[in-house]
């Protein structure tokens, strides 16, 4: 869903791009994102797969070679379907919904604290 959500006290901010600026929010392929996707924090089961990587993780595994202290983990916002995650907001895409050279539109994520 485009626009602005809240969630743990911050602001969600989904947009179409008109272009890409590496380090301003996170792109991904708007097309690639499932009708079923919400924004939530990290539950037990969740797999990511970074992009980039061949194959996916746990998303726990993920967090701990990132070297995300614990404490912070709950605060972190996911973009997921089910128990795939889609994006770690802040930090990386997946590969699943990555730009490519045949992305038709792409969303550009970004987060803000309050």
């Amino acid at each position: 869903k485009l626009g602005e959500t809240e969630i743990l006290g911050k602001t969600v901010k989904a947009e179409i791009a008109d272009e890409v600026v590496f380090g301003d929010g996170l792109y991904l392929d708007y097309y690639k994102i499932p009708n079923e996707a919400k924004l939530r924090t990290a539950k037990p089961g969740d797999r990511f797969t970074k992009l980039g990587a061949r194959g996916g993780k746990k998303l726990v595994d993920y967090f701990t070679d990132k070297k995300i202290p614990q404490h912070k983990r709950g605060k972190i916002v996911v973009l997921a379907c089910e128990s795939e995650v889609l994006a770690v907001l802040g930090y990386d895409v997946s590969e699943k919904t990555k730009i490519d050279e045949e992305t038709e539109q792409v969303v550009k994520i970004s987060i803000q604290e309050k």
